[in-house]
Order: C-alpha cells, then sequence, then structure tokens
C-alpha cells in the first residue's frame, strides 16, 4: 500500500506569521519559506542556486553551475555567481551560448570588404549587359544603315564621340512627319536651309533642320566637310546638356549628303521676330524683356561652368533664341559652338559669327573664349531695350556712346521701369560689349543682375500702387470734407 509523507511546521498557519515567531525554523541565509500546500504551516527550502540544509545556520551553501553542464548547459565561458552562473561567448565570437555554440565574428573590414565587393560585381555585371545591349544596337542600326542610303562614315564619328542617346531616324521617318518635307510646314528659312514643323509617331511635335544641298555640295567640297563638322560638333554638345533654356537635340538622320537634326519645337519664334517686328502689335513690357534676358544669361551661364567641359557657343544672336509656348527663352544653333576644358581658350582657323554680335577681340586674335559669349550677348541686352538691330541706322550697338544708347531706349520701357533702372540695364550691356575682354562680366553675375534687376522694378511697381493708392484715399477724403462743409452751410443758410 503506497505510504504518503506530509509534514510541515504547524505551530503557525502561515510563513508571514512564522517570520514573525521566535520559534521561525528558516535559518539559513539563503533560505527561503514556503507555505504548506495541504493545511495550515510551512516549510523551508533553500533559495535558487543552493543547496543544503535550511534549518541550520549556513546550511544552504553555493552550487557551482560550471561542474554540472548536463544541467546548467554553457557553450562559452562559464563563471559561477553567487546563486547563479554567468555563460558568454569568447572574445571576437557572437551567439546565445546557453543554448548552442557560439561562431566567430566577421571583422568588419571583412565586411566593408566583401559589401565593396558585391556592389562592384553588380555594378560591373550591370555594365556588361549595358554593353552587350549597346552593342546589338549598335549592329542593327549598322545593318540597317547598310541597306540604306546613308553616311557610314559619318555615323562612325558620330559613336566615336560617345554620342549614345541620339536617336537616328530614317529619311521615312522624317517624310511621314512632315507630308514629305511639305512647304506648308516650312516654319524658318535661312541661308542654308529650311525648318519644318513635323509631328512623329509617337504624337512629339519637333523641329526638322534640312539644309540646302547645293550642286557645290554633291561635289565633296571643304563647304560640305565644314557642315558635317558642324553637325557632328552640334549632337556632341546637345547630347551632353540638359537645361531647361536650351532647345532638346531628339536625334538625327543619316540619309541625306548634309544631316538632317530633330530639335524640340518651340512655337513662338525666335527673340528677334519677337522684339523687330511687333510694330503694329501689342507692347512688351520691361518685365518681359528682362525676364527672357535673364533666362538666355542663365542658359549661358550654365554652358560656360556647369558641366564636366566648356562650352562656348560662338554665335549668340537674338535669332538664335527661341521662345516657347509659355514665352520661355531657349538658346539654339551650336553649329559654330565650341566644347573645350574650363578656362581654356580655343584659337580657330577661320572666324565665324554674325555682323553686330561678332566681338572684334575675337575677329583679331581668332581666339574664342567665354568672353566672346559675352560680348554677344551684350548686344542681345542692347537689342532688348532698344527694340534696335544690332546694326541700326549703320551704325553697331556695341559701339555706340552710353548717351546715344540712352536717347534711342524704347520709350515704352523707359516709362515702365524709368530712367534709374534703365539706365543700370544698359551699362550692364556696355560692360558686356567692353573693349577688354578681362573688363567683362561672367555670364553668371550678368545673370544674377538681370534678376535683380527684375526684383527692382517689381519694387517699383509695388511702391507706384502704393502711392496711387494713397493719393485716391487723399482725394475721397478731400471730397467728403468740402461735402460735408457745403452741407453744413446750406443748413445754416435755410435755418436763417
Amino acid at each position: 500500500m503506497p505510504l504518503w509523507l506530509d509534514w510541515a511546521f504547524r505551530a503557525v498557519a502561515t510563513c508571514d506569521e512564522a517570520k514573525r515567531s521566535t520559534n521561525y525554523a528558516c535559518r539559513s541565509e539563503n533560505s527561503v519559506c514556503v507555505n504548506s500546500r495541504n493545511d495550515a504551516g510551512y516549510l523551508c527550502n533553500c533559495s535558487q542556486g543552493y543547496q543544503g540544509n535550511p534549518y541550520i545556520d549556513k546550511g544552504c551553501q553555493d552550487i557551482d553551475e560550471c561542474t554540472l553542464p548536463e544541467k546548467y548547459p554553457c557553450y562559452g565561458v562559464c563563471t559561477n555567481l553567487p546563486g547563479s552562473y554567468r555563460c558568454a561567448c569568447r572574445s571576437g565570437e557572437r551567439g546565445n551560448p546557453l543554448a548552442a555554440p557560439c561562431i566567430p565574428n566577421t571583422p568588419s573590414a571583412v565586411k566593408v570588404i566583401a559589401g565593396i565587393s558585391s556592389a562592384f560585381l553588380v555594378a560591373l555585371a550591370l555594365i556588361l549587359v549595358l554593353l552587350v545591349l549597346q552593342k546589338r544596337r549598335l549592329t542593327m542600326e549598322k545593318e540597317k544603315l547598310s541597306r540604306e542610303n546613308c553616311d557610314w562614315i559619318l555615323y562612325e564619328k558620330m559613336m566615336s564621340r560617345q554620342v549614345h542617346r541620339m536617336r537616328i531616324f530614317s529619311l521615312q521617318d522624317l517624310q511621314r512627319a512632315t507630308d514629305n518635307f511639305h512647304e506648308d510646314g516650312v516654319v524658318g528659312r535661312g541661308g542654308h536651309g529650311r525648318v519644318y514643323k513635323g509631328m512623329l509617331e509617337d504624337d512629339r511635335v519637333v523641329a526638322i533642320k534640312r539644309t540646302v544641298v547645293t550642286d557645290e555640295r554633291h561635289s565633296g567640297t571643304a563647304s560640305e566637310f565644314r557642315q558635317k563638322e558642324e553637325f557632328l560638333n552640334e549632337i556632341d554638345i546637345l547630347s551632353q546638356i540638359n537645361h531647361k533654356n536650351v532647345v532638346r537635340l531628339f536625334g538625327c538622320c543619316l540619309e541625306e549628303e548634309i544631316p538632317m537634326l530633330v530639335y524640340e519645337f518651340v512655337p513662338n519664334g525666335t527673340l528677334s521676330d519677337f522684339i523687330h517686328k511687333q510694330d503694329s502689335g501689342p507692347a512688351i513690357s520691361l518685365d518681359i524683356r528682362l525676364k527672357l534676358a535673364a533666362e538666355s544669361a542663365e542658359a549661358l551661364a550654365h554652358l560656360h561652368s556647369s558641366t564636366s567641359h566648356t562650352v562656348i557657343h560662338g554665335d549668340v544672336k537674338s535669332s538664335n533664341i527661341l521662345l516657347d509656348e509659355n514665352m520661355m527663352a531657349k538658346v539654339a544653333d551650336f553649329g559654330a559652338s565650341t566644347l573645350m576644358l574650363t578656362d581654356e581658350t580655343k584659337t580657330v582657323s577661320f572666324v565665324q559669327g554674325t555682323p553686330g554680335y561678332i566681338d572684334p577681340v575675337y575677329c583679331e586674335t581668332r581666339r574664342l573664349t567665354k568672353k566672346t559669349d559675352v560680348f554677344s550677348f551684350g548686344v542681345v541686352l542692347l537689342e532688348l531695350v532698344t527694340r534696335k538691330k544690332a546694326i541700326w541706322d549703320g551704325e553697331p550697338l556695341a559701339l555706340m556712346s552710353r548717351q546715344h544708347l540712352l536717347d534711342i531706349l524704347d520709350e515704352q520701357v523707359v516709362e515702365e521701369g524709368g530712367t534709374d533702372l534703365l539706365g543700370k540695364v544698359v551699362d550692364l550691356a556696355i560692360q558686356c560689349v567692353c573693349r577688354q575682354q578681362e573688363e567683362r562680366p561672367a555670364m553668371k553675375r550678368v545673370a544674377e543682375k538681370l534678376q535683380k534687376f527684375r526684383k527692382l522694378l517689381q519694387k517699383q511697381r509695388e511702391q507706384s500702387c502704393s502711392d496711387d493708392m494713397a493719393s485716391l484715399l487723399t482725394h475721397a477724403t478731400n471730397s467728403f470734407t468740402r461735402y460735408h462743409s457745403f452741407r453744413e452751410s446750406v443748413v445754416l443758410e435755410v435755418g436763417s
């Protein structure tokens, strides 16, 4: 028959009462009192981490857990503590040693090297994929161009300049876009060709620059060679520029003697037409003129300093600045432009430019610099405030005296901005066309000053509105006072 032994100290009912009793039985300092589960009374046990006899002094002794790994597992370094133990990984290791062996730490340098190596391998893989895709595209284009009547040598030159973002349009693409170059689609004419408005299959409206081919050019003369070089130069430059005030080049067509260029369509014509062919049209405000000047200056400043290479436009003039649907200025026509290292100058074999705009120092030295563009822009600025062409009454604007320029200012802008502000604009233009190149300001400084002039004009307008309002209030007050005095006099006369 099973025997069940159950004992406890029954003299008191609970541990709380026992601790207040003089006969408390749990004498060891590392012991605990436990209430009896079956009836009144209590028992004594050693505290966790201790073992022995809790009913005698110092009867509960510390357990050395590190000597009992089967009961107290530790897969690292075990350190015995009073009533417990500490289990930690060795130096240079990590993990939970209470559950599993520790593993070596990966050195930070190894992590960095591993991360860099992974990134390098990913980048290398992407580059290889891009090269394969590029090679496949070039092969397909080469096969297509070989079947068509195009200048393969010119194409090879274009690719050698790393111009990969240009789309190569077929002649058929552009014929469809322009209704076979119909005369009704002509939006511009020049000495060397025409500009057609067209619509591509993706509904983009574009401007297509098509050079007129003469018998002389068919013979492979220096003129044809120069035009092809200008073509390569323009796509080389425009493929590297992305600025809101520079016209975008979408691509080209190589199936004619002189390749065609395909640009974004800028609908409002040239700045030259805007300021010189508006005699019977609406007036052009000074703010609009300063805005167009500032935008053009910002584009040139970007070309001069914000690209990996400096771009000298070489033919800045009002007819090479286009106006979009929002009347934003866009610098165009980079056929005469030059790509060079920052602050470099270039000596050219022959001078290109337009009379009235061309820098006389450039003509004399044949050295093309940023200040060459600054001079030409100064002439454009004078055109804007005088509404006179670059050569007016037989004299270039750039050679006129300050007083002469003030005398021929457009009367409308003088009335709008005042002689003080217009004098500052003229002074800026005179600095740009200064004979000494080193005295001319940088285009970035010119753009900043033009924006400052716009803010000054705005302040003048606000002050004028404030003065008009004050004058109106004064007039109304005076009128009311006179009416009130008249009313009182009438009342007095009637009363008498």
